[in-house]
């Protein structure tokens, strides 16, 4: 994501902050939606998306898929799941669309990251 936590005002960092902790207490929910993000952050989607933009560069949908994106490369530093579960323990509902947002994000397929640790 272009912004960087650094260069936020305090306002901002602390939306962010507030984002990140409701976005990966629900990370595992693959019916966790861009409503229910807003809906749990007490804002209107418009102004989500407004918020989350201005904090981060990206969409409120980028967002929340780039949180499970770095959930699944916590799991797999860790070692604590087979690869196999990797698309649901992070809240993708289809393993192939799970592949191809972890290629697109990190340059490798899932498979062979986790080769590489």
């Amino acid at each position: 994501m272009p912004n960087t936590h650094s260069r936020l005002s305090p306002a901002k960092r602390a939306f962010l902050s507030r984002a990140q902790q409701t976005a990966d207490a629900r990370l595992t929910d693959p019916d966790f939606t861009v409503e229910a993000f807003s809906r749990l952050m007490g804002l209107s989607r418009s102004q989500l998306f407004r918020k989350v933009k201005e904090a981060t560069g990206a969409s409120v949908s980028a967002f929340i898929r780039s949180r499970r994106l770095k959930q699944a490369l916590r799991l797999m530093d860790e070692g604590v799941s087979p690869l196999v579960k990797m698309a649901r323990e992070c809240g993708f509902g289809n393993d192939t669309y799970f592949r191809a947002c972890f290629k697109q994000e990190y340059g490798v397929p899932p498979s062979e990251y986790w080769k590489g640790n």
